[in-house]
């Protein structure tokens, strides 16, 4: 056997053998179904805020769940003690997202972070 023909032989065997291309995963973020509505901050903003023109700020910490809905709890509360963080966590029982996916496969445990600003009208 010529050196050329062993050579284009081990180059066969080499690119036959050799293992098959590692394709990358491909994520999707959670997305939003149904979010905060005005109506949703009027029903749950705390009475005693409201009626002496207290404003407030919550941030959310949530898990997307498989089923749509979140587990969130309260990272941040300004101010505390009027009861913005409850019910930013009342307003966020209604809320739907759609889990992240890889591959098109929803994934559980999925994490949002959500801002809410509560203002006296």
């Amino acid at each position: 056997m010529s050196f050329r023909a062993l050579f284009g032989a081990l180059a066969l065997c080499l690119s036959a053998c050799a293992s098959p291309a590692v394709r990358e995963p491909v994520f999707a973020n959670p997305e939003w179904i149904v979010r905060t509505s005005p109506d949703l901050f009027a029903r749950y903003y705390p009475h005693e805020a409201n009626m002496q023109g207290v404003d407030g700020r919550v941030v959310l910490d949530c898990i997307v769940n498989l089923d749509t809905t979140l587990d969130c709890d309260v990272a941040e509360e300004t101010p505390t003690d009027w009861g913005f963080g409850a019910a930013a966590l009342e307003i966020s029982s209604h809320w739907r997202v759609r889990p992240a996916t890889r591959d098109g496969v929803p994934m559980e445990g999925g994490r949002l972070r959500v801002p809410l600003a509560f203002r006296v009208v």
